[in-house]
């Protein structure tokens, strides 16, 4: 049996036009008494109903898809970084009703481009990127809901990590302990330092917090496209070639989980036990606790990442209308401490610490910079 508007209105006792206007997402519009949408719904279910999907985006000028612009390289999107944002991006489009549209490069155009050309044919009722190749701010339509992703210069409406704060907690939480002396295990590109915003806030949350700070970092010239296990093998043959703790530091907060997980593999190797003798942080809480030990690690709850990119541009659709220019809005996703078994109080015997890792398996290297208030 094929049912129709006409046949639910039969059914429901109502008309086929109170039928339309509840199935096409109009019935708070023309005042529907909740009674009314009720019996509509409930004989549509009854009956086996089948919406056309076409005709109610016709009737109500959206198309209740987002558009996803990614790279090129579909590779970058399954990174131990990346996938769950865009997962947190897809299962709360589908809670809102939306479904998510993958936009890549295509020969005659970058995302971007693809993007606007969605957003301009009304494929898409807004746009998400991802901070992959050149943006393009001029051709986009005008009032059209983009949302960028990710710390760069982007021209309009963005949401971002805290990492800043997520420094802070991690400092704090080492201070709290009794540790008096830190490390930052950083990481280096040939674009220069890697999330610098991580070491301003090292370097400024010693000075409010009266820790002496050191840093090091590792030195990282190739593309991110590699597997999570090739990173932690590359970190532990950097960090077993070039670095030793300082004399008298107690603790290391780590430029991410990885490097952490390297680190106290390392440690584990030269007999230096965690959190015993060293306390070591991750950052992100991407698989921090499946270390060993557990790390304790500052998560930035990735999937929330891309909830909150969903939750923007919808917000941005139903408003109709985009700020954009130098000084658009950056959405902060607020950093948590993740507690684990990484951490304790420091020990009393620091130089044991030293001499371990400056041993015959333990090649010096150029001395930490070290930063003092």
């Amino acid at each position: 049996m094929h049912v129709t508007q006409r046949t639910i209105a039969q059914a429901a006792g109502v008309s086929a036009t109170a039928v339309s206007f509840v199935l096409t997402g109009r019935a708070a519009q023309m005042k529907l008494s909740a009674q009314t949408v009720q019996k509509v719904r409930q004989a549509a279910k009854r009956l086996g109903f089948t919406g056309n999907y076409h005709a109610r985006s016709l009737a109500l000028g959206r198309s209740h898809t987002l558009g996803l612009g990614v790279p090129g390289n579909p590779q970058s999107l399954l990174s131990h970084f990346w996938a769950p944002v865009v997962v947190g991006a897809g299962s709360y489009a589908r809670q809102r009703g939306y479904n998510l549209l993958f936009l890549g490069d295509r020969a005659d155009m970058g995302a971007e481009q693809g993007a606007a050309q969605a957003l301009r044919e009304g494929r898409i009722d807004g746009a998400i990127l991802l901070p992959f190749g050149p943006a393009d701010a001029a051709c986009w339509p005008d009032g059209a809901a983009v949302v960028g992703i990710g710390d760069r210069k982007w021209k309009c409406p963005s949401v971002a990590l805290d990492a800043g704060a997520g420094v802070m907690r991690a400092l704090e939480h080492l201070e709290a302990l009794g540790h008096r002396e830190v490390l930052y295990l950083g990481r280096r590109s040939q674009r220069g330092l890697d999330q610098e915003d991580r070491v301003r806030a090292f370097r400024v949350g010693v000075g409010k917090l009266a820790l002496i700070g050191h840093e090091h970092f590792i030195h990282l010239d190739v593309t991110e496209d590699h597997p999570v296990e090739w990173f932690i093998a590359y970190y532990r043959e950097a960090i077993t070639a070039n670095l030793h703790l300082p004399r008298t530091a107690t603790a290391v907060v780590c430029y991410n989980d990885d490097v952490g997980l390297a680190l106290c593999s390392v440690l584990a190797e030269r007999g230096v036990k965690v959190p015993a003798d060293v306390s070591v942080m991750g950052f992100d809480d991407m698989h921090a606790a499946c270390a060993i030990p557990p790390l304790t690690t500052i998560s930035h709850m990735l999937p929330e990442l891309g909830a909150r990119a969903v939750n923007l541009v919808l917000t941005l659709a139903e408003a109709k209308r985009a700020p954009r220019g130098r000084r658009a809005m950056i959405e902060r996703v607020p950093a948590r401490l993740v507690v684990r078994a990484s951490t304790g109080p420091p020990p009393c015997l620091t130089s044991r610490i030293a001499g371990l890792l400056r041993g015959d398996r333990a090649p010096a290297f150029p001395a930490a910079r070290t930063t003092k208030e």
